[in-house]
């Protein structure tokens, strides 16, 4: 991940099936190591999101109904 994420985020787990679903694909998109950050190869992107805002909201809403599992986003909430 590229992001600072706050406190109370968190991860979401989603199944390739259920994304494609709603019409929309999984693209693999490694990402390499930076100063920053390490890299991360497992790295994907969910594309096909309408830019649309009220598409958008729909989308997401159906996607957070669809997730597997939820885990928090940062290490200090563990």
């Amino acid at each position: 991940m590229r992001l600072k994420v706050g406190k109370t985020a968190g991860l979401a787990e989603l199944s390739i099936g259920a994304i494609r679903d709603l019409k929309l694909d999984v693209l693999e998109s490694p990402l390499d190591a930076t100063d920053s950050w390490p890299s991360v190869p497992c790295h994907a992107e969910i594309v096909g999101i309408s830019s649309n805002l009220e598409k958008q909201s729909l989308v997401y809403e159906l996607l957070s109904d669809r997730a597997i599992s939820k885990y928090p986003a940062n290490s200090e909430t563990n």
